[in-house]
C-alpha cells in the first residue's frame, strides 16, 4: 500500500490502477471536482455550468455549430431561412395540433378547410380564369354574354349531347 501524489492510499499492486495518475485531474492537479467535457475544457462542472459542455450544439455534436431557431428547430444558422423556418405564412410556428396554414393558390393564406381556399381558381382549373359552371354544367366565363346560353338546346333547356 502506498500514498501517491494526490494523497490516494491503494494498493499499488492492483494491476487495474494506474497509479501515478489516479486523481490525477484534467489540470494535472488534484482537484477531483475539475473534468474534462465534450468540449475538451477542462472546468468545475458546478461552479462553472454555463460553460460546461457550452460547445454542444442543439443535437448533442461537440462544435456542430447548429442552433435552435425561432420555432425551436436546431438548424445551421448559416441557413437562409433559420428564422422563419419552420414558420406558416401567417409568420407563425406550426405546430402539430393546430390548424396548419398554407398559401392557396391564389396567395392567400388560408388552412385546408377553409370555404374560400383557392376561390380565384376557375371551374376550368385556372388561377384568375373567372369561369364558373352555369345552370346546365358548362364551364364558361362569368363576362361572356351569352354565359347563360351555352349547354342549352334550342328550346332553351340544358343537353349533354348539343
Amino acid at each position: 500500500w502506498k500514498v501517491n501524489a494526490c494523497g490516494f492510499c491503494k494498493n499499488t499492486q492492483d494491476p487495474n490502477i494506474d497509479w501515478d495518475t489516479y486523481g490525477v485531474d484534467c489540470a494535472g492537479g488534484c482537484d477531483l471536482n475539475l473534468r474534462q467535457d465534450e468540449c475538451g475544457q477542462c472546468l468545475n462542472e458546478y461552479e462553472q455550468a454555463d460553460l460546461w459542455n457550452n460547445c454542444v450544439d442543439c443535437e448533442g455534436t461537440p462544435n456542430g455549430g447548429k442552433e435552435y431557431n425561432p420555432c425551436e428547430i436546431c438548424l445551421d444558422p448559416d441557413r437562409a431561412d433559420f428564422a422563419t423556418y419552420g414558420q406558416d405564412c401567417r409568420g407563425q410556428c406550426r405546430e402539430s395540433t393546430a390548424e396548419e396554414y398554407s398559401l392557396d393558390r391564389c396567395g392567400e393564406c388560408l388552412t385546408s378547410e377553409d370555404e374560400n381556399r383557392d376561390s380565384c381558381v376557375g371551374c376550368d382549373n385556372e388561377v384568375n380564369s373567372n369561369k364558373i359552371l352555369n345552370d346546365c354544367g358548362v364551364c364558361v366565363s362569368k363576362e361572356d354574354a351569352n354565359f347563360d346560353d351555352y349547354g342549352k338546346d334550342c328550346r332553351g333547356e340544358c343537353s349533354t349531347t348539343i
